[in-house]
């Protein structure tokens, strides 16, 4: 099923393709989301999503690749057909987000070696880098407890 011609369907697509180049991602990864998010059915082949999405077959074959691996999407069969058909897996809104954290606690480790290193070999340049330091390393620590919160509210309702 193509992408709808509905106005919001088309606008959300594009919202979030748009939101994810600006967080680095391809935009692509956030168009296809969007759509296993709104779809119906809630399984795609990639012969729709190429269709839906009006991407090329190698960019589709790459973008569900790379959402599985972040443990976004997962492969499904229906019962009488032999094509893989993909969808948004059960608590995928944790695993993007940990993908996410994943490069900022690697950023956070850069840093931490980056300051041991500058307060011993000129202590005056290590200022520039302890303010980044300091609120990665207290992200770091908080984001563990901010999404067990949210998981315990999510299990309240």
């Amino acid at each position: 099923m193509p992408l709808g011609d509905s106005y919001s369907e088309r606008h959300f697509v594009e919202e979030l393709g748009l939101a994810f180049a600006r967080v680095g991602q391809p935009r692509m990864m956030g168009r296809m989301l969007a759509w296993l998010l709104i779809c119906e059915p809630p399984e795609q082949s990639a012969s729709q999503l190429v269709d839906a999405l009006s991407a090329s077959k190698a960019t589709i074959s790459i973008v569900t690749r790379d959402l599985i691996a972040m443990g976004v999407l997962e492969r499904v069969a229906r019962q009488g057909d032999r094509k893989t058909f993909f969808r948004v897996k059960a608590g995928a809104s944790p695993a993007l987000v940990h993908s996410k954290f994943d490069a900022l606690f690697h950023f956070a480790g850069a840093l931490c070696r980056a300051l041991e290193h500058m307060e011993q070999h000129a202590p005056e340049r290590a200022e520039r880098l302890r303010e980044m330091h300091d609120l990665y390393v207290f992200l770091e620590e908080e984001i563990p407890a901010l999404m067990k919160r949210w998981q315990q509210r999510r299990s309240r309702s």
